[in-house]
């Protein structure tokens, strides 16, 4: 019910539908006034008026005349007719605040009513003052939606008529005045994406309630978009049945444009740093209680960041946690200083955590509460420059080392390096500016050519002519004379190269000067000795030759083209013109032999003379290193036919001689034979006697007689052992002594089964084992029995002997068989005479002086040397070193 609001009705009293709209106003309101539509309309504030009428037209006469009056109140128009788009502009300019079509319901109709009655003017001094305020704040409040921008709607869904504020039919290009408007109005504006969406939600709000907040873009007539944002809200009586949905819309067509801008940027940027090669992550700080930085998080990573952090996707991540090298290097705290400090931090660092070995030039700033921080790996050329200083390195070592003076110079002319061996040889040079300032440099071509002894010009000089382009690759040959020392020469040879960009553009030049002053006075004096000896050579009456790696004569001088009568060939002097046939198979062999083995060859042959006739010569030749490493052979052949044939006649006597010495030997050994034969004989008959004599007749004798029967027995013995050592002695030397390997153990025990002293308790002896030799088993058995018969004999008086037989290695495949013994010993200047025939050193003990000859012999007969060692009181050792077989 509208209470403090009078309603007044505009109606043709004859109208059918008069009466109805009468008593539907009365439900409404206690007093409607029904007025014909010619009454004067001047109704006191406040008051709103339902006009009745039939067509639109009706309706615009009596909004003019209505909006004259002195108090216009607010109109609510009631048609027959839907009126056009034209017509209802038209209303809106006229002052028609609202619009509804008959039939309406009657819900609609008062809160059309109400919402007019808002609008209405109050009467002067009827506002309480709190009623007053809220009417200005009413009026401010449009007055600021209306500068700030902002449209308004009002909207009674029955009637289907939206009620819209200039600003409103602005944003959606209505024409000026044009309030009363339907949904299709506004959805013909909608862009055809968001309309659907838009109506939709009208819909949901006017039907359920729901809320409506919505952005969309309107299209102009003209084809200018604009983006609004609408919200609003529906009032309804009852669930489903709406009174009014009013609301506000904001043009943000400026905004979403910064906004898309914003984001176009944004977008752009974010492209920018995934496309670009450096790594960008930007961390925001993760604080304590206390408001302290313990970590950062990660708020966006580049794939150039991700790549080089190599542990996936960063956003979100702990900095702490991920990479936890960053507190070990201090980066952690450098970037917490960035944060706090609100400083800029720029270092090149060497970062090795993580599975990460590289160089980055990082860059932080503060971004926030945090930082963002790029970082370009730089690791290729940190090792670049790492081989670079390398290489620099190397280069100056090379440089300082090298035995070659060496210059640079760049493309003027200028020295920029000179090294350690260029000052030996120049002495201090000055570092010349330019091609011309070369002058300054004093020397002279010494190639042997034309210009030989003629000064070295500016332009001339290897460098020069290396920065016009030209690489002396055969080297220049020069004397110059060192700063220091003007009165001293010194022989170079000069190599010179430009040094070019990869373009070809010469940028300098390189020089290595090698002094060869040493070398040029050697081959000075190798061709003063070359021809020292050509000219000894020619004077020698032998012939001489030299002869290359194959054997190939390639030198001969005057005595051996004269003597043969040959002339030098291009092929080199061979040897079979001159040879004699009978020679020629035996000399090449051993010529082809010396050649291939390097050993001296030696020859004789007979050579043709100039005349056909042949003599005998000795040739000899040794082979030596000659130049660049050949092997070059230095040869002579002398004339040795009068010695050839002196030394066939000294032949032919020594033969005959030998012949006769030979007859005379073997007549020798056979008497001798005869002889111990014979000797030996009346020896035993000497033994036998004495000993027949002491045992038959002793009690005949006397004691002084018995005593000399024993002497004679003994000389008897000793003389046969005497005779049988002799022979022993003569028969290793000359018998033939064949060889095979023996094992020499068998035949050691074999000794000491004949010799009692060693098989006695007392008696101390070892045997070892001992290695196969290569040798003779009697020869060997007589060496033992020897050794080990003296070992027994020179024991000391009252002592049991002390024997010990083993082996020891020797050099190579040798092998020395030792006889140890515990006694007498032997003085050190003695060692030696002991091995010589009928040498004896003990008297009282018996012996012939003919057993250590005898192993001496018998062990040169098996190629093999005897040694002893021996200390007085300390006993001996002897020893006969074989080959091991």
């Amino acid at each position: 019910m509208l209470q403090a609001t009078r309603v007044a009705l505009v109606a043709d009293p004859a109208d059918p539908r008069h009466a109805s709209l009468v008593a539907t106003l009365g439900r409404l309101t206690p007093a409607p006034i029904v007025l014909p539509p010619s009454a004067r309309i001047d109704l006191p504030p406040p008051a709103v008026l339902l006009v009745f009428a039939g067509s639109p037209s009706a309706a615009l006469t009596f909004c003019r005349g209505a909006k004259t009056a002195p108090a216009p109140a607010p109109l609510l128009l009631l048609l027959l007719e839907t009126p056009t788009h034209e017509e209802r502009a038209e209303l809106d300019r006229a002052g028609a605040e609202s619009l509804l079509l008959w039939p309406c319901d009657e819900l609609e109709l008062a809160a059309q009513l109400r919402l007019l009655a808002r609008l209405a003017p109050a009467a002067p001094g009827t506002l309480s003052p709190s009623q007053q305020e809220l009417l200005e704040a009413r009026d401010r409040l449009r007055a600021t939606l209306a500068a700030g921008d902002v449209g308004i709607w009002q909207w009674y869904p029955p009637s289907g008529h939206i009620q819209a504020d200039e600003n409103l039919a602005r944003f959606f290009a209505f024409p000026p005045g044009a309030k009363q408007l339907a949904l299709a109005d506004f959805a013909s504006r909608f862009h055809p994406e968001d309309r659907d969406r838009v109506v939709a939600a009208v819909q949901a709000t006017v039907s359920v309630g729901a809320p409506f907040d919505e952005q969309y873009r309107v299209v102009h007539p003209d084809g200018t978009i604009l983006w609004l944002h609408a919200r609003g809200r529906a009032e309804s009586p009852a669930p489903g049945r709406p009174l009014s949905f009013a609301g506000v819309v904001l043009d943000v067509t400026a905004r979403r444009a910064a906004q898309e801008a914003q984001a176009e940027a944004e977008q752009r940027f974010r492209a920018l740093l995934e496309v670009t090669p450096d790594g960008f992550m930007i961390y925001s700080a993760v604080r304590d209680a206390a408001g302290e930085i313990v970590d950062f998080e990660c708020r966006f990573a580049n794939a150039a960041a991700e790549a080089a952090v190599g542990l996936g996707p960063r956003v979100g991540a702990r900095l702490l946690v991920d990479q936890p090298g960053v507190r070990e290097d201090g980066l952690f705290e450098i970037y917490a200083n960035v944060v706090r400090s609100r400083s800029v931090w720029r270092q090149e660092l060497h970062y090795r955590h993580e599975g990460i070995d590289g160089w980055f030039r990082c860059t932080a700033v503060p971004a926030g509460d945090g930082f963002a921080v790029s970082f370009t790996d730089i690791t290729d050329r940190k090792r670049a420059e790492q081989r670079a200083a390398e290489e620099h390195g190397l280069l100056e070592a090379v440089l300082a080392a090298c035995p070659a003076g060496i210059i640079v110079a760049d493309a003027t002319g200028q020295l920029l390096r000179a090294n350690p061996a260029n000052e030996r040889i120049w002495g201090p040079s000055p570092m010349s500016r330019s091609v011309n300032q070369y002058i300054e440099w004093k020397g002279w071509w010494a190639d042997g050519s034309e210009r030989h002894g003629r000064r070295i010009q500016a332009h001339e000089w290897a460098m020069a002519r290396a920065l016009r382009g030209e690489a002396q690759a055969a080297g220049d040959v020069i004397d110059i004379e060192p700063f220091d020392e003007p009165s001293l020469r010194r022989t170079l040879i000069n190599h010179g190269a430009p040094v070019r960009a990869p373009d070809g553009q010469i940028i300098g030049g390189v020089v290595v000067q090698t002094e060869i002053t040493a070398w040029r006075r050697a081959e000075e004096e190798l061709h003063r000795t070359e021809e020292r000896f050509r000219r000894l050579a020619d004077s020698m009456p032998q012939l001489v030759w030299i002869a290359d790696g194959k054997g190939t004569v390639q030198y001969y001088n005057r005595r051996a083209s004269a003597y043969s009568g040959i002339r030098a060939v291009p092929d080199g002097w061979e040897w079979k013109p001159v040879l004699h046939p009978e020679d020629e198979a035996t000399t090449i062999e051993a010529w082809r032999r010396a050649l291939a083995t390097g050993l001296p060859y030696e020859a004789e042959h007979r050579l043709r003379m100039a005349d056909g006739s042949f003599r005998w010569h000795l040739s000899r030749a040794f082979g030596y290193e000659g130049e660049a490493g050949s092997r070059q052979w230095f040869g002579t052949a002398t004339d040795i036919d009068e010695q050839k044939r002196h030394q066939e006649i000294l032949e032919q006597t020594v033969q005959e001689r030998t012949a006769s010495l030979q007859t005379a030997l073997a007549e020798l050994e056979t008497f001798s034979y005869s002889l111990a034969h014979d000797l030996r004989s009346p020896l035993r008959a000497l033994t036998g006697f004495s000993d027949l004599l002491l045992e038959e007749h002793a009690q005949r004798l006397d004691a002084e007689g018995r005593d000399m029967l024993r002497r004679v027995a003994t000389a008897a013995t000793r003389m046969d052992q005497l005779i049988r050592d002799v022979l022993a002695y003569s028969t290793i030397s000359r018998v033939d002594t064949p060889l095979a390997p023996v094992d020499p153990l068998p035949l050691v025990e074999r000794v000491v089964e004949t010799l009692p002293a060693l098989s006695s308790p007392e008696a101390e002896l070892k045997l070892e084992p001992l290695p196969r030799v290569l040798g003779n088993e009697a020869m060997l058995l007589q060496i033992f029995s020897n050794l080990l018969g003296n070992a027994v004999k020179f024991t000391a008086p009252g002592k049991a002997p002390q024997v010990r037989v083993r082996a020891l290695p020797a050099e190579a495949d040798r092998v020395r068989l030792r006889v140890e013994d515990q006694g007498l010993g032997i003085e050190p200047e003695h060692h030696q005479r002991i091995f010589k025939i009928f040498q004896r050193l003990h008297a009282s003990r018996e012996g012939t002086g003919i057993g250590l000859s005898i192993v001496q012999k018998a062990a040169e007969r098996m190629g093999g040397t005897v040694g002893v060692e021996s200390t007085p009181g300390q006993g001996s050792t002897f020893w006969i070193e074989l080959r091991r077989a």
